[in-house]
């Protein structure tokens, strides 16, 4: 079956999330971490699917409560 443009574009979304949160979990530099949310900050900017700016922005957001120290 082939892949429809918002299936490829949700893999991608999902497979930098993925990093992402494993570069938290192993005490990744800042300069990685920031350059993931860069590149999802981005990603999120251009996509045509709002159901994955909506999730980027949940994961941005949760990003800078994780930097900050007040995430639960």
């Amino acid at each position: 079956m082939k892949q429809t443009q918002y299936q490829k574009e949700a893999g991608i979304f999902f497979a930098m999330a993925a990093e992402l949160r494993h570069a938290y979990r192993e005490g990744g530099s800042t300069i990685e971490i920031t350059e993931l949310i860069d590149e999802i900050d981005t990603f999120c900017r251009y996509t045509d699917y709002p159901m994955l700016r909506e999730r980027g922005a949940a994961l941005l957001n949760q990003s800078r409560l994780m930097a900050t120290g007040t995430a639960t």
